[in-house]
């Protein structure tokens, strides 16, 4: 609908202030810092890094549910969307966590991976929303952000296999 269109407006808004703020500019200082240091000395700290916008995005997911979500939605005259705007939080912190690997790939001049995954991230909701369209003659908004989070979380994943050993070390760090 029209609505839904103005409100996917809005949300495709958050995502992309929230993608290039969760980031904090770590992906430059990865760039310009990582090469040239030993795979031990990266992985200390890459994982300090990752532990880092892991609990900043934890704190952000806290705050948006508890302390603003409603709120501000209400505010907006959008409560009925609270819960798709829940997902858009998720898909901000899920893509803010993904960084993290996807940066370590370019950084070990895995490039080609690095790309593809970041093409994975940027087109897969637009391949899965025309899937929708074509089989069921409709698309619905909560799904399209459904399938922000679907290919955030794969880029994720697949960052995480690519590193293989390295990624344990990430995960770990988080719990440390």
């Amino acid at each position: 609908s029209v609505a839904d269109f103005g409100v996917y407006a809005l949300f495709l808004s958050w995502w992309n202030v929230g993608l290039h703020l969760g980031s904090f500019g770590l992906n430059s200082f990865m760039q310009n810092y990582l090469p040239g240091r030993g795979l031990s000395e990266q992985q200390k700290i890459v994982g300090g890094l990752f532990q880092f916008v892991c609990s900043v995005m934890f704190i952000f997911g806290v705050l948006s549910f508890f302390l603003i979500g409603e709120h501000i939605m209400a505010w907006l005259n959008l409560s009925h969307y609270f819960r798709t705007s829940l997902l858009v939080v998720g898909a901000i912190m899920i893509s803010g966590i993904a960084t993290i690997p996807h940066m370590w790939l370019s950084v070990l001049e895995k490039l080609n991976v690095a790309n593809a995954l970041y093409g994975l991230n940027s087109t897969l909701w637009i391949i899965l929303s025309a899937f929708e369209v074509i089989f069921t003659g409709r698309l619905v908004l909560w799904h399209v952000v459904l399938y922000w989070v679907v290919g955030a979380l794969s880029q994720f994943l697949v960052s995480l296999v690519q590193l293989k050993g390295s990624a344990l070390h990430l995960l770990k760090s988080v719990f440390s």
